[in-house]
């Protein structure tokens, strides 16, 4: 039986059926209204205003329940210990002054729609206006869904019908399936609205045109390759952060000893040795001497985590001396090989995720309710999956990663208001205590605002090369344009610094080189850890 036979026994009344269907499921009363639209059976105006109005009135009904639920929260003193909370009354204020763009934000955003409109019902907003966000809301959402099922869903069930036969199975498959390509569509372009989740397969492709521009100037596709020096391919790939920082003038970088290949136990016992010494003490950050986007970070607080690091991890690592900040920025640097000073091209602000526990959620509950945060659930899922499924304490706070880096979850926020001319000079200072280098960046630790400002109190804890980024362009408040300004002109001034540096005499890799060191990096990267 198909699922528009079930729709027909309902003859006159499918739209009601359908309206009704929403308030138990909208996605699946959504696909049946477009299976309905595929077979003629309703229009897409009638199938679309069914399924409208029923969203529209399930909205309703949650913000009545948390009007209703409003009254009943002043009727003791512990509801009303909670309601004096600062975190209560700040998440009032927000929905209350943004709640038009909260509410129809909201309804596209999976798992929000519930808590949102309860706490706008809560929170009493503005009726009339209440219900006008919603009507516009259903208007968008309800024909869109609908429309996609009348295709999605008839080209599944056509398909699996031809293999199985015409059965009740078929059509409750096809309609899952359909649920799913929607679901993997939508997430899909609320990706896409954030330039900072884009792959970086689509964030590069339109620089590939101008770098063969820029090639074309410069007379030289590996110009970059000469930006710096002292390292090879100018730290295109695979440069060691050990070999770096031990350039870098000690009193500015955190203590650290490079652990080559060997076995288990002989680099345990040097680490222990390491320790014995009163080089390092716990705790310690481990990462691979040769990274790449804060793969296999891990932070250490005692020897066991130690040990297992080493037992997962075959290739030559680093342990260093671990700051807890707890801040942490990206300072991206240039000096051009004819002049004598450098500048702070930008500064990205490193701000780490942290959730807040309610008592009642499990830590996949609030992530995946938060707007940021499910959009990287699953990096965060293989982080915690020990503790996935617990519920995190009320008023509990919890760093989801330790690692300043994009990938494992940190935000990154423009920081050119941290720039100060003694910041500056003490990092062209540094800078140029490493003969050779003009063009990457620093990551730095540091616990005082003040001091930074004021060029001092911060620890490196490494220097990337050539494919260092602005990483400043995936502030989630900048344009897509905005980003692109940037990026272009970094490489720009990559490729005129590569170039300077072959006209002073410099050399740059060959192609071939390059290409090989690429291969033999990625073939031999072994390290599979989840960063903390």
């Amino acid at each position: 039986m198909q699922l528009t036979d079930l729709l027909q026994k309902f003859g006159e009344h499918q739209t009601v059926a359908i309206a009704m269907a929403t308030l138990l499921s909208e996605d699946l009363a959504c696909i049946a209204a477009g299976a309905a639209v595929r077979a003629k059976q309703l229009s897409l105006l009638e199938a679309s205003a069914a399924a409208g109005i029923g969203i529209f009135m399930g909205d309703v009904a949650l913000w009545v329940c948390g009007y209703i639920l409003s009254f009943l929260a002043n009727t003791n003193k512990l509801s009303r210990n909670v309601q004096n909370h600062p975190k209560y009354l700040y998440v009032q204020s927000q929905i209350q002054s943004h709640f038009i763009g909260v509410l129809f934000g909201s309804r596209f955003v999976p798992g929000l729609r519930l808590p949102v409109y309860l706490l706008a019902g809560h929170f009493r907003t503005p009726f009339l206006k209440t219900l006008l966000v919603f009507a516009l809301a259903s208007l968008v959402w309800a024909p869109a869904l609908v429309a996609a099922s009348s295709v999605g869903h008839g080209w599944i069930e056509n398909t699996l019908g031809s293999w199985f036969g015409k059965s009740i199975f078929v059509t409750l498959a096809s309609a899952l399936l359909a649920l799913l390509i929607l679901k993997t569509i939508y997430n899909s372009i609320v990706r896409l609205r954030h330039f900072e989740f884009w792959p970086s397969w689509l964030t590069y492709l339109p620089l590939v045109p101008y770098v063969l521009w820029l090639a074309i100037k410069n007379r030289s596709l590996m110009a970059p390759t000469a930006s710096n020096p002292f390292i090879p391919h100018s730290g295109m790939v695979g440069e060691s952060k050990s070999q770096i920082l031990r350039l870098l003038p000690p009193e500015w970088t955190l203590k650290h000893e490079l652990i080559s290949v060997g076995e288990p136990a002989q680099r345990l016992a040097k680490i222990a040795e390491i320790f014995s010494m009163g080089v390092l003490s716990f705790p310690v950050v481990l990462k691979p001497d040769a990274g790449q986007r804060g793969a296999g970070v891990k932070l250490c607080r005692n020897i066991e985590e130690v040990e297992l690091y080493i037992a997962q991890n075959p290739q030559p690592f680093l342990v260093q001396q671990c700051h807890l900040g707890p801040r942490e920025i990206g300072v991206f640097y240039l000096r051009h090989p004819e002049l004598s000073s450098g500048r702070i091209f930008s500064i990205t602000d490193k701000v780490f995720p942290i959730i807040a526990g309610d008592g009642l959620s499990t830590l996949e509950q609030l992530i995946q309710m938060h707007p940021r945060y499910s959009l990287q659930s699953k990096v965060f899922k293989a982080r915690h999956d020990h503790i996935w499924k617990n519920t995190l304490e009320k008023d509990k706070q919890m760093q989801l990663c330790f690692a300043g880096n994009h990938c494992q979850g940190t935000l990154f926020c423009d920081g050119q208001s941290l720039v100060t001319k003694e910041l500056e000079k003490r990092i062209d200072e540094i800078a140029k205590h490493v003969d050779g280098f003009h063009f990457g960046r620093f990551d730095i630790r540091f616990s005082c605002e003040h001091e930074l400002r004021a060029g001092r109190g911060f620890s490196i804890l490494e220097l990337n090369g050539a494919t260092s980024e602005s990483t400043n362009i995936y502030d989630p408040s900048w344009s897509v344009l905005r980003s692109y300004k940037v990026l272009f002109l970094q490489w720009r001034l990559l490729f005129e610094i590569g170039a300077a540096n072959i006209k002073k005499g410099h050399k740059a890799s060959k192609a071939k080189d390059l290409v090989k060191t690429i291969l033999d990096f990625y073939r031999e990267r072994k390290v599979n850890l989840i960063s903390d």
